[in-house]
């Protein structure tokens, strides 16, 4: 359902029933439909020389309609790299187009970094599955750091969707 921009009533207006379903309950319908979903995990995961890394531990599905997609990993890896972070669609096992944030250059295990992707606005027309990945720029091993102990409320990665619209 679409919005409407609701209307100005005028002194001695009958309001008519489809007036108001359409002014005020699909309105409020409207605004209510704003699902958040978050997927994440704190569980290291690598990947092998050269190869990028989806952070399986992270997943979220979506349901039909336009979903706004942000990811973010803890990074760290074998040799000096330039890694970023994009949001992958399982479904179709293909990167989001224009999800992937900035590249980060990293010398070898240290120091740990945390990448963002780009928020980016998708329209599903199935149920689909996204997880954060990885992409480096050179031959690492790139890997998702375990959070530290007695940070219980940190995660080593997230996938979050936010429902604007059918």
């Amino acid at each position: 359902m679409a919005w409407t921009t609701p209307g100005t009533a005028v002194a001695g207006e009958v309001l008519t029933a489809a007036f108001w379903n359409e002014q005020v309950r699909d309105n409020l319908s409207f605004l209510n439909d704003h699902t958040l979903l978050i997927g994440s995990a704190n569980t290291a995961q690598s990947s092998t020389v050269g190869n990028d890394v989806t952070y399986d531990a992270a997943t979220i599905t979506v349901t039909p309609g336009r979903w706004l997609l942000l990811a973010g990993l803890s990074l760290t890896g074998s040799t000096s790299d330039a890694v970023a972070v994009g949001v992958w669609d399982n479904t179709t096992s293909a990167l989001v187009t224009d999800s992937t944030g900035n590249y980060f250059v990293h010398s070898g295990t240290t120091p740990a970094f945390w990448g963002m992707s780009r928020p980016v606005l998708v329209t599903v027309t199935a149920n689909t599955v996204f997880r954060p990945r990885a992409r480096r720029n050179g031959g690492s091993i790139v890997t998702v750091s375990a959070v530290p102990a007695g940070l219980t409320t940190a995660s080593s990665g997230y996938i979050a969707a936010l429902r604007i619209g059918a």
